[in-house]
């Protein structure tokens, strides 16, 4: 059994992908898995549970060298950008020094938490290089990993990310409701890489000419933002909403799983506010939950699926309306009546996941097998760990030791964390219609 430390280890997409260890780091208990993933080892001060788990411990060399012994494979997949290019660059050279492999799954070539690129691509560009193999979700990034880092990745989609029970609800559901075309637009907590404004106005237009509605969807933490450009955004979508009879903003606290899903099933197309990216977990739940996607033409996302009727593309604010209409009339044509999911009811897309994901799996345990032969990673560390068993706690605690004084508090401590979507400042909504719960 090879144990994964996978950064992060609690998130939809690893959990459909690697069954989780029995028990603890170090008491990993009796499975029938060929590979598992090791709980995410809180920050010092926090207990499992809490919530609250960045920056990934993971990636902390001086975690790594203490735990050394407990993991046989580490496979990152986003959460690094609370570590500097230094400090990966360190934790890579401990990671080779201890002789555990590397495995990376690139799944943002432009971080959505981030403005300038900069750093998340100079952490790519370590990474990357480093790793023994390579992953990511469409034959595009590969093609930029390719010419970028002179590595091959191999391109495995991304999984199912609704529960089978909502599958299967989310199709009752639009046998069931009122018909009229439903579009939505998830504004979440407006982070870095949403901004609908420059084509919300006309999309409003188009669903109006449709006979739609469109609801405009937005965390309340947003309310209390100082962020000038969140704020700038949020008050674009109150004017638009004051005057146009078919947008309803609404403004409620982030939903949890079931209130989501509830929201997609209701749901005709979503539009995706993305003015950068690479792949969407959002596009995914779609497709599981049979609602259309429509997208800027940015990123891969084309590329995830290629369903008729299901995702569309809009190349700037003109085309939007085009775009709406043409993926309205296909979702139509294709499915042969307005409720019914042209690429397959809940069985057929359950079974369709169920292959695809059986198939992800077993390529994830094969890159395991491989990264973790003799040979690779172990010989690396034979160059560099005393042989003997004896003297290896005393060099733990010696590299510990230095690596504590190397690197220093600040990269372990949780403020160090992810900064963005923060603020403190309470903004008034203003006279616009906001709908609190509800589609």
């Amino acid at each position: 059994m090879i144990r994964v430390a996978s950064v992060p280890s609690a998130h939809p997409y690893v959990d459909r992908l690697l069954p989780p260890a029995v028990g603890a780091i170090g008491e990993v208990g009796a499975t029938e898995a060929r590979a598992v993933r090791l709980q995410d080892p809180p920050p010092p001060g926090r207990r499992a549970g809490d919530g609250v788990w960045w920056p990934p411990m993971v990636l902390d060399p001086v975690w790594l060298v203490a735990h050394a012994d407990e993991v046989d494979v580490v496979h990152v997949h986003f959460g690094f950008e609370s570590y500097s290019c230094a400090q990966l660059t360190l934790w890579a050279q401990e990671l080779r020094r201890v002789g555990i492999p590397l495995v990376v799954t690139v799944h943002d070539l432009a971080n959505p938490h981030l403005t300038d690129q900069q750093a998340h691509l100079d952490a790519l560009g370590v990474l990357v290089p480093a790793a023994d193999e390579v992953i990511t979700l469409t034959p595009g990034v590969a093609a930029v990993i390719r010419e970028r880092w002179g590595r091959e990745a191999i391109v495995l989609p991304h999984p199912q990310i609704a529960d089978d029970s909502w599958v299967h609800r989310s199709d009752t559901a639009r046998r069931n409701r009122h018909r009229g075309l439903r579009v939505g637009v998830p504004l979440g907590a407006v982070r870095a890489n949403v901004d609908p404004t420059s084509w919300l106005a006309p999309l409003a237009a188009a669903v109006g000419e449709l006979g739609g509605s469109l609801a405009v969807t937005v965390n309340d933490e947003v309310l209390g933002s100082d962020d000038p450009r969140r704020l700038d955004v949020l008050a674009a979508v109150e004017t638009l909403a004051s005057a146009t009879p078919c947008v309803e903003l609404r403004i409620r606290p982030r939903l949890d799983d079931d209130a989501l899903a509830a929201w997609i099933a209701a749901t005709d197309v979503v539009v995706l506010p993305y003015a950068h990216g690479t792949h969407s977990g959002w596009l995914e739940l779609c497709w599981d939950l049979g609602a259309s996607c429509l997208s800027p033409a940015v990123g891969h996302y084309a590329e995830q699926h290629d369903d008729v009727g299901f995702h569309a593309e809009f190349h700037d604010p003109g085309t939007v309306g085009t775009a709406l209409r043409g993926l309205v009339e296909d979702r139509t044509h294709a499915g042969g009546e307005p409720w019914r999911v042209p690429w397959g009811d809940a069985t057929q897309r359950l079974a369709h996941r169920a292959q695809s994901d059986d198939r992800a799996r077993q390529q994830h345990e094969e890159v395991y097998d491989r990264v973790c032969r003799p040979g690779r990673a172990a010989k690396a560390a034979a160059d560099q760990l005393p042989d003997q068993r004896t003297g290896r706690r005393e060099h733990v605690e010696h590299r510990v030791g230095t690596l504590s004084e190397t690197v220093g508090e600040g990269v372990r401590s949780p403020a160090a964390a992810l900064r963005v979507l923060a603020g403190s400042t309470r903004v008034p909504v203003g006279a616009t219609r906001v709908v609190v719960g509800g589609w």
